[in-house]
């Protein structure tokens, strides 16, 4: 995938996240296209493309939502070097796979966000938060994974730089 593509992926989805997917938003849970991002790049691109990309989206989600800055940032990037350094391991072509690995990168990112929060002096209502947002977030990101996945793929392969034979 050629540096452009991603440059613009990232910019797009960062759009879509902060203005668009408020649509979607089923009983107060809206998808999170960061994530799903995240894994197609650690299920394509690499654990090296996973973990930039997931800084930069994580950054971005940070410097917009005017929360606590770098957590976004901390959770992103290492859930894309968890996923990129598990996509070495596995198969990932099948769509459902795809799915699993999306609906787990969504808890293991809200997990890390927890954790930090809770060394952090901030409080937040943990099972609260688990059961009533973080489990169907994952959900409906898992499903939408299954959508996204093979048209990133497309864009991916309709865009890539190709290495000219000598």
């Amino acid at each position: 995938m050629t540096k452009t593509l991603s440059i613009i992926l990232i910019f797009l989805t960062v759009l879509l996240q902060t203005t668009l997917l408020d649509f979607f938003v089923i009983k107060g849970i809206k998808p999170e296209f960061t994530i799903i991002l995240i894994v197609y790049y650690a299920l394509f691109q690499g654990t090296k493309s996973s973990i930039v990309v997931g800084g930069i989206l994580g950054l971005l989600q940070d410097i917009l939502s005017g929360g606590l800055l770098g957590l976004n940032l901390i959770t992103k990037s290492l859930t894309g070097y968890i996923f990129g350094l598990i996509s070495n391991k596995m198969v990932v072509l099948n769509p459902f796979n795809q799915s699993f690995i999306a609906f787990t990168a969504t808890l293991v990112d809200g997990i890390l966000a927890f954790f930090i929060i809770k060394v952090a002096p901030i409080s937040a209502p943990g099972a609260k938060i688990f059961f009533n947002m973080l489990l169907p977030q994952a959900g409906y990101n898992s499903l939408i994974c299954i959508m996204l996945i093979p048209l990133l793929s497309k864009l991916s392969k309709r865009y890539s730089v190709k290495k000219k034979r000598i």
